[in-house]
């Protein structure tokens, strides 16, 4: 797949870690806050509502599951290119994406080996398309299950407190070689939103490619 046809007109920050642990609410708080950014939400999430996909009920056949991580796969792709187009026509300062490419290495049995074989993409070649990359460490497990009591509510179904802990490290393991790589964590909110926040507008210093 010819990634390098997709280039980004301004600086792309990938907010990624595990369920429950900010990484969504904080693109959206950015996104409101700061002029000039554009924001992309999770392609899986989209997949889901599409496709009405149950994972608790299906993705314990691996070949479905590899053939929904694909459709993420290709979901993401199609969105970044149209996020892409969006920045260059409204000149934006940068855009923040709720996950990306690599997030699939921690989606599957084989993780990164499974990614390319399906995709036929390098982990070095994904790296390439963002500026930087901020992990969202997992949250306390009173602030985890309260976000998903609310989920619940909602008739979502999600993953144990353990799962999504082991689904960060999974997610970490995916980005942490990333030149740009940068951790957030603490109980705290509000700090980590606002360390989050300092990242991102690091990075809008850097002009516009026109």
């Amino acid at each position: 797949m010819a990634l390098h046809s997709i280039a980004f007109p301004c600086p792309t920050i990938v907010f990624t870690g595990a369920p429950g642990s900010g990484k969504t609410t904080a693109m959206l708080e950015l996104g409101r806050e700061l002029s000039g950014v554009i924001t992309l939400a999770e392609a899986a999430t989209a997949v889901f509502s599409h496709h009405g996909v149950d994972p608790a009920e299906e993705f314990a056949d691996v070949e479905t599951l590899r053939a929904f991580q694909f459709a993420v796969f290709l979901k993401q792709l199609g969105a970044e290119r149209l996020l892409a187009q969006r920045a260059r026509a409204f000149g934006s300062r940068g855009a923040i994406l709720d996950r990306g490419l690599n997030d699939g290495d921690a989606y599957l049995p084989d993780g990164y080996d499974d990614l390319h074989r399906l995709t036929d993409v390098s982990r070095n070649d994904a790296f390439a398309r963002y500026t930087a990359v901020v992990y969202f460490a997992p949250a306390p497990r009173e602030v985890y299950d309260a976000v998903m009591r609310s989920k619940s509510a909602r008739g979502k179904r999600h993953e144990s407190y353990e799962q999504a802990v082991e689904r960060g490290g999974l997610l970490r393991e995916a980005w942490v070689d990333h030149p740009g790589f940068v951790e957030v964590d603490g109980p705290d909110w509000p700090e980590k939103l606002a360390a989050a926040r300092a990242i991102v507008l690091r990075h809008l210093t850097t002009p516009p490619v026109s």
